[in-house]
Formats: structure tokens, sequence, C-alpha cells
């Protein structure tokens, strides 16, 4: 199964009708901004898979969370110039 390289494509941001503002500006002013979250997740499939196909594992979960937060729009927001 080829893995498919999804690379967003960046777009200015409406604030006046974005619905997720008040949310921008409460982490706007923090110095990291940054959202963290921690959760147990039951990967044995996902790792079978994996070793069956002779990948890293460590690897191979790293580009799976990484395409699963670029797949969700709220994660892919990026202030450019202020």
């Amino acid at each position: 199964m080829p893995v498919e390289m999804r690379i967003p494509r960046a777009k200015a941001v409406d604030m006046n009708a974005y619905a997720r503002k008040p949310v921008f500006h409460y982490f706007r002013n923090f110095d990291v901004r940054v959202n963290s979250r921690t959760v147990q997740l039951d990967v044995s499939e996902t790792r079978k898979f994996i070793k069956d196909k002779g990948l890293v594992f460590s690897i191979s979960m790293t580009l799976l969370v990484t395409q699963a937060a670029n797949d969700m729009a709220a994660f892919r927001h990026r202030i450019v110039k202020g």
C-alpha cells in the first residue's frame, strides 16, 4: 500500500468570518502556542501491519500521526507576519 503525501496549501483566513476566532485569540498571546493531549490507543493491529510490511514502527507511527493531525484543519493554522 503506497503512502500518499498530503501537503496542505497556505491561504489567508478572513478573521471577521472565522468561526474559531475566540480560540485563536485565546492562544495567540501564549509564548508557546501548543495544546497537548495524551491518550491511550490500542495500536496492536497497526503495529502488526507495520511489522508485516517490514517497516520501522517509530517512523511509521510518526508519519501516521502527522498525517492525521494535518487532516484536521484546526491543527494546520500558522501565524505569519503577526
